[in-house]
């Protein structure tokens, strides 16, 4: 086993990780963006405007993105993985280490 390239893909699943989190701040951001847009529409015609509802803005937005089963799904598939490989990496340095002690 080449530990460094197993740490290799521990780092880049980790990565992976944070981008899934980083999708779920952006969500917020678009969620925000749609929020300050209903705003905009509001004071461009100094109160009530027709054709789009803030109601119909709010079912724009996504609900609950720090929940998202997808999102959610794929970070806890890529920390299961993260895991394996880290279980794969400490068995491995375990077996060198008693190998190391044994030749002595």
């Amino acid at each position: 086993m080449n530990i460094a390239a197993e740490w290799s893909k521990y780092y880049r699943l980790s990565g992976y990780r944070q981008s899934l989190l980083n999708g779920s701040w952006e969500i917020n951001s678009i969620n925000q963006g749609i929020d300050s847009l209903d705003w905009m529409l509001r004071d461009a015609v100094k109160g009530d405007y027709y054709g789009v509802s803030s109601g119909e803005f709010d079912q724009l937005k996504e609900k609950d993105p720090g929940s998202d089963y997808k999102i959610t799904n794929a970070r806890t598939y890529i920390q299961y993985e993260m895991n394996a490989i880290r279980d794969d990496i400490e068995e491995e340095e375990e077996r060198r280490r008693r190998e190391a002690a044994n030749a002595d």
